[in-house]
């Protein structure tokens, strides 16, 4: 994962766009703590196999993630559709 052409090709790709179709040279079974710093916000999975269990898990993903958001936004205070959070001084008048 440390090889200069390994990182040169993913930071093409990257700088392309995920739409680019371009493949990122990562290893198989590669433990996600030891993905660069740049992959770990990337996970893969294989829907090929079976496309009704991936979907659930993309879901589940993507709703437990939400759930964490309104959690942590409930616990700081904060209204994440305010453009600004923080302390009195900061509030927006309205």
């Amino acid at each position: 994962v440390q090889d200069d052409w390994c990182n040169y090709v993913m930071h093409q790709a990257l700088a392309e766009g995920p739409m680019s179709n371009r493949m990122i040279p990562l290893l198989q079974n590669l433990p996600h703590a030891e993905y660069p710093q740049e992959m770990r916000f990337y996970y893969y999975i294989d829907l090929s196999k079976n496309p009704d269990h991936g979907f659930s898990l993309v879901y589940r993903t993507v709703y437990r993630y939400l759930e964490n958001l309104t959690h942590n936004e409930t616990k700081s205070g904060c209204d994440l559709s305010d453009s600004v959070c923080g302390g009195d001084a900061h509030k927006r008048v309205k």
